[in-house]
């Protein structure tokens, strides 16, 4: 059996790209700057990111996917894993052995985070997976995670309804927190790329809103930002919560340490994160990001 590894561990089921810092190669780097272990499940394995225009790899068969968590359980490594993070994950299939990691963990280790990206789209973009992975993810998914960390375009499909403001923000993160009669619902909704419109101003935010109240960070808005802030954000977020952290200061911690990535991967005009150069600053003390109780 194995042995506990030196370093609290996370499982992370989501996209790898050979080329750039997008899903896992976001999440695994921060990561293990920020201590922990991390043991990546790829749900595609592609050559770049699509959005640089071209690219070639496949979804990474499901049946795969459920040998390696076999391989993870059998060799007890899962009793280890003190969190799960999941991303973009591309098939149903996928999603599947997703939810029998975040039921293993559990089973092998009481008291592991569940935190769910549910990665599907966003604004203006729209949808890019599958309709019957959206309701994959609001009947079975987000239900059963202790963290969820949509965009706005995503909070809106899993609640069912528009958010134009902060009161219809609170509003769908309720709805996500009852859990659609099918788990206890997550105790935190993360809603990355907030939009109050003018409110906002020249500033980017993120809500945070657990069963007690709602924060905002705020940080300022950057042009020509690279793919894989979302999934950047999600795991500095995760690991801040692991480590004791309450809401409001993993909200700051996260929403800081994503802009000082952002800021040095657009002061380096880079296309893709600039998460390499910039690990270093995953662990600064200086709030970048200000944090206002809203409700």
């Amino acid at each position: 059996m194995a042995k506990p590894p030196p370093a609290p561990a996370v499982l992370s089921i989501q996209s790898q790209v050979v080329a750039g810092h997008v899903g896992n190669g976001a999440a695994q780097p921060a990561l293990q700057r920020l201590g922990f272990e991390v043991w990546a499940l790829p749900t595609v394995l592609l050559s770049n990111h699509p959005g640089h225009g071209s690219f070639r790899g496949r979804a990474t068969d499901p049946a795969l996917l459920a040998e390696l968590l076999d391989g993870l359980d059998q060799g007890g490594w899962l009793a280890h894993c003190t969190g799960v993070l999941t991303g973009y994950l591309a098939t149903t299939g996928a999603a599947a052995v997703a939810e029998d990691a975040m039921a293993r963990v559990r089973a092998a280790h009481p008291g592991a985070l569940v935190a769910v990206d549910p990665v599907m789209g966003d604004a203006p973009k729209g949808l890019y997976v599958a309709p019957d992975l959206v309701e994959v993810f609001r009947q079975r998914l987000v239900p059963q995670a202790d963290i969820v960390t949509p965009n706005r375009f995503e909070l809106e499909l899993l609640a069912g309804q528009p958010v134009s403001s902060l009161a219809a923000a609170l509003t769908a993160a309720r709805i996500l927190q009852a859990g659609n009669g099918n788990g206890p619902g997550p105790d935190i909704v993360l809603c990355t790329s907030f939009d109050r419109g003018h409110e906002a101003g020249d500033m980017v935010e993120t809500l945070g809103v657990d069963r007690h109240g709602a924060w905002i960070a705020r940080a300022p808005r950057l042009e020509n930002v690279p793919n894989g802030a979302g999934d950047l954000m999600a795991a500095v977020f995760l690991a801040a919560r692991l480590r004791g952290a309450a809401l409001p200061e993993a909200l700051g911690q996260a929403a800081s340490a994503t802009w000082r990535v952002l800021a040095a991967s657009v002061a380096l005009g880079a296309d893709e994160l600039a998460l390499v150069p910039a690990l270093d600053s995953l662990l600064g003390s200086v709030a970048d990001a200000g944090v206002e109780q809203v409700a």
